[in-house]
């Protein structure tokens, strides 16, 4: 084979696993995840109120009866700065979780 081809067929595989590489990053980095929220407070108990938002999503105001689940899906925005927060009522109580922050570990997000 001519010396310019192979130059060229070697250049065009380098170039094809550099794209492939970036695509994989890209697909790990722009997955999708999914939060759940179980409502595992006894039966026949006060019911939960949640209000879960992010800067650019507001779920707004829900309430949940023993064994109801509240979930959704999103991806983590380009700049890598998704958040997450939660606000939790049952009977006088009141706590406020980050429940998602990009760049945790799948552990990191349990409540």
């Amino acid at each position: 084979m001519d010396r310019t081809i192979t130059n060229t067929v070697f250049f065009l595989f380098l170039l094809s696993m550099n794209f492939a590489h970036q695509i994989g990053a890209e697909t790990k980095f722009m997955g999708k995840h999914t939060i759940h929220i179980y409502n595992r407070l006894p039966e026949k108990s006060n019911p939960l109120y949640l209000h879960c938002a992010s800067k650019d999503d507001d779920f707004g105001d829900h309430t949940y009866y023993s064994g109801q689940t509240f979930t959704w899906n999103f991806r983590v925005n380009f700049w890598g700065t998704t958040l997450y927060f939660c606000s939790f009522s049952w009977k006088n109580y009141v706590r406020k979780f980050e429940v998602f922050r990009a760049g945790w570990d799948g552990d990191s997000y349990r409540h």
